[in-house]
């Protein structure tokens, strides 16, 4: 990676400094896939006197990075802008948003859907992207139902329970928004939940899918997060659609704990989120979700229904960008032993996507 992606980015930012000192330990975190990216030419076209856009940190550590990935591309346009924190998890995000005291956050798509429809999500969700993180950290902002995601949906949009698509949450958001509160364009990027096995055990069983899992459902040990045994839109959902009921489920206090018994062979099954360097790193299987069971997780953002025609289309276009592979390696910075900072992050791969 070149260096000067950072000393670009450092040059009339807010609070920038410390991202050029970051380049040399990056090239360890990073690896080579990272050596042809390309050097950032920011430019300015705004003027000093244009109102400050305000960017919510959103619910989780893993959404604080994307909102200051935001507020680059904003400061490249020529915009003010500030990134606040705001009290009171996801609820206190929307309020602030319809309040005006901030203009837009990022959110994930089925667990704002939740929040809306007053339905409780899960306490590992995308909730949290640090694999430490504890439930304490990662509990809804207010209790709710317990109802089936894919029960509440179907009975919103008049379908059958056949699953639940990108589609099928973006447009019961788009009925459950208030008035004055607007989502943007999701971005490719999904940190949904998931099943995972090690490759011996799919080896073992010859499963590439929970389809294929069901039939030995029985006779495994499932591991999850406190709160997800029992939660609507992961067991239920996997239960109710597959027909999978673990013959044991064990809960941990952090998805690292349940990621670490997986790999120990205490649990066969982890449930896990799709955008943690765990997966990639350990070389676990994925289990494909073909009826769509588990809640979609598409990063989205949430803006104000008066957010000025330049800041959508910069954000549309910055969070476009944003995929998969981008989040998994914003939350591994963000979550190493020696972590980066969300704003250190997010100016290194903003860096990697500028002409």
């Amino acid at each position: 990676m070149n260096t000067a992606a950072f000393s670009k980015l450092a040059h009339g930012r807010r609070r920038r400094g410390a991202a050029a000192l970051a380049a040399v330990g990056l090239l360890a975190l990073t690896a080579c896939n990272q050596d042809n990216a390309a050097d950032p030419q920011p430019t300015a076209t705004g003027s000093g006197e244009a109102s400050t856009v305000v960017v919510g940190m959103g619910p989780t550590q893993q959404s604080r990075t994307v909102a200051e990935v935001w507020a680059l591309a904003l400061e490249d346009s020529g915009a003010q802008v500030e990134v606040k924190e705001v009290e009171g998890g996801r609820a206190g995000y929307l309020q602030a948003v319809e309040d005006g005291e901030i203009d837009l956050y990022p959110d994930y798509t089925g667990d704002l859907y939740l929040e809306l429809r007053g339905t409780e999500p899960s306490p590992a969700a995308t909730s949290t992207a640090d694999p430490t993180a504890t439930t304490a950290s990662a509990s809804p902002s207010t209790p709710g139902t317990t109802e089936n995601l894919v029960n509440s949906l179907a009975n919103l949009l008049g379908q059958g329970q056949q699953g639940v698509t990108d589609a099928d949450v973006e447009a019961a958001l788009a009925d459950q928004l208030p008035a004055d509160v607007q989502m943007l364009n999701p971005a490719p990027a999904e940190n949904k939940r998931v099943l995972a096995v090690t490759s011996a055990t799919q080896a073992k069983l010859s499963v590439n899918s929970i389809a294929d899992l069901s039939r030995h459902c029985s006779d495994l040990k499932f591991g999850a997060l406190t709160g997800e045994d029992q939660a609507a839109v992961t067991s239920a959902a996997v239960e109710d659609t597959y027909n999978c009921t673990p013959g044991e489920v064990k809960d941990y206090n952090s998805l690292q704990e349940v990621t670490q018994a997986l790999l120990d062979g205490e649990i066969d099954v982890a449930g896990i989120l799709s955008a943690s360097p765990a997966v990639g790193d350990n070389s676990l299987k994925v289990l494909d979700d073909n009826r769509d069971a588990l809640v979609p997780e598409r990063v989205i953002p949430v803006a104000g229904a008066d957010l000025p025609r330049s800041a959508v289309d910069e954000v549309n276009n910055i969070t476009g960008r944003l995929d998969t592979d981008a989040l998994v390696l914003l939350t591994r910075m963000t979550t190493a032993s020696t972590p980066y900072s969300p704003e250190d992050a997010a100016s290194y791969w903003y860096g990697t996507v500028q002409p």
